[in-house]
């Protein structure tokens, strides 16, 4: 019974100081993270208060197009065309022929660009001014168009045809002699719908492979200007008889007729998906009707005749219009808003040519841009996309006393973006430092430190972009962050170790000692 007594005593002394050796080593390995939250949207941007940028040129800017992806702009003003990308007004490049530009196209990708200047028909890859090919015609160029892809280049002139290209040489697929000028023409995105309408009274639908007409509509009076869905299923036409039509792609019933009393409808826009058709004429008043009835979804008097100066957005969730007038204004709406906002320009938006257009937006809505008699071409941004975040880092990943920490994220962006700032503190404090990250490759980083060892830092990231949208990670910043812990140096890791033989050392002699004692208390 002593001897179990004995061993009882030795195994609870041997436990105890199991424990007291674990939570020695436990102190120096422990770390602490806090998990990663989404990227915010910030849906309604305020108005601009100044364009984003402008860029004087040196003859009115009679025709503007942008990409849909927002990544290429093309003015054309007097004989010179100035193509931009979307950061700045810095050209990328410009070609000057002689002749006046009433109208440009741009790809959806801003790899085929298309112009006509005077007679001649430009068509140019994105990257500089040397042409892919030239046509020469007869009459002007007044309208130009290019499919999405690029694969499909179609023209009106003022000699009386429809002109159909490829991209990759002036070899017209086919071509088309009407009755007179043709004013107005557009295509669908994959090219296989193409619609055209002038000075005869018509507008004429065929496909791409042949110039048999799908359809033709007599109307009473020139079409001022047609434009197709992207899946050519939906197809509009404004013109001097006062009435606006809706068409199918299959034949020529109108899906619904819009008549004023005595005003023609000189600009016609449909949305890429054929929801939304947008219409502006003499009476100055902008108009958004659905593609099933001519109930207008919404107007707006502009108080200013409105030309060829309406573009929407793919899903027309955005539309930009612009015209003359006293105080010439570019404007923005919504199809579910209705009047988003204004800004008064430095001159009339295209008021010396119906033929332009002489507005351009991207797909998504976020980047305008408007032609004025001014000599100036204005760029506006629209931007309801905030900054993403990705998931932080820290170099080293197990940071110690005395050392610096890299922390990095990658934060990009639909516009461009602008600030990217990192705010830490110590776990145990209220208040919060801030510190720039910069651009390092593809990803901002910040060096922050040294630390103290056995110390915690919180920290989140907050990224502004080019049009003050803004998110943080995490997203609910700074209630709730992300957080490193510092450990010890190599040197007190190996003090500890010492410590724990030491100890090792210390518990050894003091059970040899209790051996000792029992074997002697024993005899």
């Amino acid at each position: 019974m002593r001897g179990n007594n004995k061993s009882t005593s030795l195994a609870s002394t041997f436990f105890i100081l199991a424990i007291i050796a674990s939570s020695i080593y436990s102190i120096h390995g422990s770390q602490a993270s806090q998990p990663l939250g989404q990227q915010a949207t910030l849906l309604t941007p305020p108005p601009p208060s100044a364009p984003y940028w402008t860029y004087k040129t040196g003859y009115y800017v009679r025709a503007v197009a942008v990409s849909e992806d927002g990544s290429t702009i093309v003015a054309g003003a007097g004989g010179k065309i100035y193509i931009f990308g979307r950061q700045d007004n810095l050209t990328k490049w410009t070609y000057t022929a002689i002749g006046d530009i009433r109208s440009v196209a741009v790809s959806a990708d801003g790899n085929t660009i298309v112009t006509g200047i005077g007679p001649k028909i430009y068509v140019f890859g994105g990257q500089d001014n040397s042409t892919k090919w030239t046509y020469q015609g007869v009459g002007s160029v007044w309208s130009v168009a290019v499919s999405a892809d690029g694969n499909t280049i179609v023209s009106g002139t003022g000699d009386d045809y429809v002109r159909v290209f490829g991209r990759l040489d002036n070899t017209t697929i086919w071509t088309y002699k009407t009755d007179d000028d043709v004013d107005s023409v557009a295509v669908s995105a994959d090219g296989n719908t193409i619609a055209a309408g002038g000075g005869d009274d018509k507008v004429r639908v065929f496909s791409r492979q042949d110039n048999t007409t799908i359809w033709t509509y007599k109307t009473g009076n020139w079409i001022c200007s047609v434009a197709v869905s992207a899946d050519g299923n939906t197809i509009a036409a404004g013109g001097g008889d006062h009435c606006v039509r809706a068409f199918g792609r299959q034949d020529n019933a109108t899906l619904w007729t819009y008549e004023t009393p005595s005003h023609p409808f000189y600009g016609v826009a449909v949305s890429r998906d054929g929801t939304t058709i947008a219409t502006g004429g003499h009476d100055g008043i902008f108009r958004i009707f659905g593609r099933t009835s001519n109930a207008t979804l919404f107007q707006y008097d502009t108080g200013a005749e409105i030309y060829q100066t309406i573009a929407p957005s793919s899903d027309g969730s955005v539309i930009t219009c612009g015209g003359t007038g006293a105080t010439p204004k570019a404007y923005s709406f919504s199809k579910n808003l209705g009047f988003l906002w204004d800004y008064s320009v430095g001159g009339e938006i295209n008021p010396t040519s119906i033929y332009g257009p002489a507005v351009g937006i991207s797909g998504d809505g976020s980047l305008a841009a408007y032609g004025c008699d001014d000599y100036e071409l204005y760029v506006f941004q629209y931007d309801t996309v905030a900054p993403a975040l990705g998931t932080p880092s820290t170099v080293p990943s197990s940071p110690v006393g005395g050392q610096n920490v890299n922390v990095s994220i990658s934060v990009t962006d639909n516009v461009g973006v602008s600030t990217v700032t990192l705010y830490y503190r110590s776990a145990s404090s209220s208040s919060w430092s801030s510190a720039a990250m910069s651009l390092a490759g593809s990803v901002y980083t910040v060096r922050l430190g040294p630390f103290a060892s056995g110390s915690s830092v919180d920290y989140y990231v907050t990224a502004v972009d080019a049009s003050g949208n803004t998110a943080s990670s995490p997203t609910d910043a700074p209630l709730s962050y992300h957080t490193f812990s510092v450990g010890s140096p190599a040197g007190i890791e190996w003090t500890s170790v010492l410590i724990g033989a030491g100890l090792g050392a210390f518990i050894a002699i003091i059970v040899s000692f209790v051996l000792l004692q029992l074997k002697r208390s024993g005899r």
